[in-house]
Formats: C-alpha cells, sequence, structure tokens
C-alpha cells in the first residue's frame, strides 16, 4: 500500500492512489501482530517480499512498485535513514498533500 501511495505523485485520482485506498480497505481488523511484524522485520523487508510473492500476478504494476521501492532506498540512503523509514517518510509526503477540505 505504501509504495502504490508513493507511486502516485500526489495524483489522487491516479490509479496508483485508488490502488493504494483498495488494498488498506479491510473488511476484518488487521491481526494483533501487524505492528510487531513491521517493526521486526521491517517495510522495506515486507514490501520487497510481497512484492517477491505476488508480482506475477500483475506484472506491470509490480514492476512499477519495484521501481518506487527503489527510490524510496535511495531516498533513505541520501537521507541517512532507515530503508523502511524511508518508505514511510515517502508516504507521508504524498498523504500531507491530500486537501482537507
Amino acid at each position: 500500500m505504501h509504495l502504490a501511495v508513493i507511486a502516485s505523485d500526489g495524483d489522487f485520482d491516479s490509479p496508483e492512489f485508488v490502488a493504494a485506498c483498495a488494498l488498506a480497505w479491510r473488511d476484518t481488523p488487521d491481526p494483533t501482530t501487524l505492528t510487531n511484524e513491521l517493526i521486526d522485520f521491517g517495510a522495506d523487508k515486507i514490501a520487497s517480499a510481497a512484492l517477491a510473492e505476488f508480482g506475477a500476478d500483475a506484472p506491470e504494476a509490480s514492476a512499477r512498485l519495484r521501481e518506487v521501492l527503489d527510490e524510496a532506498r535511495e531516498f533513505a540512503d541520501d537521507n541517512g535513514i532507515d530503508h523502511g523509514q524511508g518508505i514511510m517518510g515517502l508516504t507521508a509526503v504524498q498523504l500531507a498533500e491530500i486537501p482537507t477540505g
């Protein structure tokens, strides 16, 4: 979801942003272990594993999300932060641009 938000590049009508919203929607609550898994494994590794597992289902979208993951890693390296924090930081930048009213 975070990679899709970043890929939207602030275009909140884009297919990438709509996909991120769809990925974020849950009919059931997230497992209580989700936060611990993100901390233990890191957002970067989880995103990479998800792309490896589901990439064949949508190769074109997966290719773009892999590019975004690489961009997030580069952003993190340039700013001296953990790769997972780079993903979260770039997501926060995009979400801050959502009009509030």
